[in-house]
């Protein structure tokens, strides 16, 4: 277990390089804690409806919030960002986007992630976070940087930023194809073949993510990642090991 994983009911892998103010991380798949096959937070493979719902209601007991401070994206592996104002009104309809950010204090901004990247980002003048879902499709199309191009556009300074890359798919084991790759050709030393088949190359997507936001102005050391890889560590859901049986885990972050 790492260090950095609280343990209640649900066992969560908090983010690094945040204040206190800040309260982000993931929950983990925690097997032994409900379903056999782990807990999930979205109506994914086995994940029936009740169990999704009874899962994130207790999150939110443990939280001490409201299961409506939620604010969940329909997340369709593009770079649509959207603004959260914390208010009843968003409750109604769920946003076709990946990204999302707001100012607003104790509104908790989740994705569902299972291999691809949850990244969240800290300004603290004006006070503000997001929480971006990254896989290789939101990589190439540059979420995370258009984030930080849109906060810039709004007076926040790219080396005024925080920055987490949370647990995803491990670079020495996520196989794609030459299609994907073509994709990322910008980043060649996050793409090398693999050992185990000649039409297969291996991605690496976190340190794709770390090279946009320096390109993007964020310094190195305002730059952290989680050291857990999906598709390796079983403490995580992953859909490239599991397939239909991966659960979703639960990404967060909030102001508090």
């Amino acid at each position: 277990m790492y260090p950095d994983v609280e343990t209640s009911y649900f066992a969560i892998e908090s983010s690094i390089g945040f204040p206190r103010s800040v309260h982000a991380g993931v929950v983990l798949r925690n097997r032994p804690a409900s379903d056999p096959l782990g807990a999930t937070f979205w109506r994914a493979g086995t994940g029936a409806s009740r169990l999704v719902d009874l899962n994130r209601r207790i999150l939110a007991l443990e939280f001490g919030i409201d299961p409506e401070a939620f604010r969940f994206v329909r997340q369709v592996h593009g770079d649509a960002i959207v603004k959260r104002r914390g208010d009843t009104r968003e409750l109604t309809e769920i946003p076709n986007a990946d990204g999302q950010w707001c100012s607003s204090k104790r509104t908790y901004l989740v994705a569902n992630v299972a291999d691809c990247c949850p990244v969240v980002v800290y300004a603290q003048t004006p006070r503000r976070i997001a929480l971006l879902h990254s896989g290789w499709r939101g990589t190439s199309l540059g979420i995370v940087p258009a984030l930080v191009e849109q906060w810039r556009d709004h007076g926040v300074e790219p080396d005024s930023l925080l920055a987490w890359i949370g647990p995803c798919a491990d670079g020495d084991r996520y196989e794609v194809g030459p299609d994907v790759a073509d994709r990322l050709a910008d980043y060649p030393g996050a793409i090398v073949p693999s050992p185990h088949r000649t039409d297969r190359l291996l991605l690496d997507i976190p340190s794709v993510i770390v090279r946009q936001l320096r390109t993007a102005g964020v310094p190195d050391v305002a730059i952290a990642r989680s050291p857990g890889g999906t598709i390796s560590d079983r403490r995580y859901h992953s859909h490239r090991r599991d397939r239909f049986a991966a659960g979703r885990m639960l990404a967060f972050a909030a102001l508090l």
